[in-house]
């Protein structure tokens, strides 16, 4: 064979090598960038949820902190220093100090009861106000009290009274025993509910004068 015609067959057969090699390098080179950047935009989706998942529970744990502050405290100056408590200690985070700037009187409060919460320091008061089931039972009850009451005559009215006064009696009781405190005052509260309810939907309203109404609790 003449040295020319080899030198170009070789050549030709370098060339093609090579070319096969370069597009097998270059289809390895893509497929890994590829699978790099699947797994980066997989690690900051997880990094993320991560952050999201961390802002949900620190902002759970301020608010946490703010009704632990707030709830069942007797007067605005006190709920007003346990909040900038917090603050101070970097436990709740205020960059607008929107919290440190609001009026004590705006203060929310976690319970719901048919009593003013921040003015009862009795146990009883304290559990029902910790407690929104009993919260929300308290003022339904106390509903019902005042329909009935509304529609009596005097000495039934002051009858009514009287045994509601007991009853209220019986309900603090469960205070004696601390871990079954809520569940006998859910007990209580829906047999009073119940009572209330039947006699208020039997009951004749009487017009004319009332009696004072004063509230037993």
């Amino acid at each position: 064979m003449e040295p020319e015609k080899q030198a170009s067959e070789l050549a030709s057969s370098f060339t093609a090598t090579h070319a096969t090699i370069i597009v097998a390098l270059i289809g390895a080179i893509g497929a890994g960038a590829g699978a790099l950047f699947t797994s980066w935009q997989s690690l900051q989706l997880e990094r993320t949820k991560h952050e999201a998942a961390a802002d949900l529970q620190r902002q759970e744990f301020e608010t946490k902190l703010i009704f632990r502050a707030i709830e069942n405290v007797d007067t605005a100056e006190e709920r007003t220093r346990n909040l900038r408590f917090f603050l101070d200690a970097g436990f709740i985070s205020d960059p607008q100090e929107r919290i440190r700037n609001l009026d004590p009187k705006r203060y929310p409060s976690k319970g719901n009861a048919s009593f003013d919460c921040s003015q009862d320091p009795a146990p009883a008061a304290r559990i029902i106000c910790g407690d929104a089931e009993l919260s929300a039972r308290d003022k339904v009850m106390a509903a019902h009290y005042y329909k009935l009451r509304r529609s009596l005559e005097a000495q039934p009215a002051r009858e009514l009274y009287e045994e509601q006064k007991q009853w209220l009696v019986e309900r603090d009781s469960c205070t004696a025993a601390p871990q079954t405190a809520v569940t006998c005052m859910v007990d209580k509260y829906d047999l009073r509910i119940v009572q209330l309810a039947t006699r208020a939907a039997a009951a004749v309203v009487v017009p004319g004068p009332r009696t004072a109404n004063t509230n037993p609790q």
